[in-house]
């Protein structure tokens, strides 16, 4: 934030914009599933957690972030594949928030997969992996579209 003058949003956050609610967030640790990660999560952003590992020499710390994003991806790539339709765990974590208040579009990330789904009566575009998919969302004031970068 400091650096480049641009807000780091750490849990989903509502922006109005033309009179339409959109619910963003990254997607990581949201919904009923998602256990493991949750866990690595909290380990983290764990301040002892954080402070130790600083304590490692950079070539360590690089070797073991680096095993850990490798050994990740390839877990990714083979669990999230294909879209799993109400299993989905963000289609049942956007289904709470509906049930709590209304939005008109859900945008995400983490899920690795593009993802563009009306739910009943509200719009859920999961952006997927942009090294593999290169998508990204357009707002034209009114709808949500889920786009391929052909650059």
């Amino acid at each position: 934030t400091e650096e480049l003058g641009i807000p780091i949003f750490r849990s989903p956050t509502v922006f109005q914009c033309n009179g339409k609610h959109l619910y963003v967030g990254h997607g990581d640790g949201l919904g009923p599933g998602d256990r493991r990660y949750k866990v690595i999560k909290k380990v983290f952003s764990n301040p002892v957690c954080q402070w130790l590992f600083q304590w490692l020499h950079p070539n360590v710390g690089m070797a073991i972030a680096n095993k850990w994003s490798g050994s990740s991806r390839k877990s990714s790539d083979r669990t999230e594949a294909s879209f799993k339709g109400d299993d989905e765990w963000l289609i049942q974590y956007i289904r709470s928030i509906e049930a709590q208040h209304h939005h008109d579009h859900y945008i995400f990330g983490h899920r690795h997969l593009p993802i563009d789904e009306r739910i009943d009566d509200t719009h859920y575009v999961n952006l997927g992996d942009w090294l593999k998919h290169q998508r990204f969302a357009t707002f034209d004031g009114s709808d949500l579209h889920l786009e391929r970068y052909e650059g």
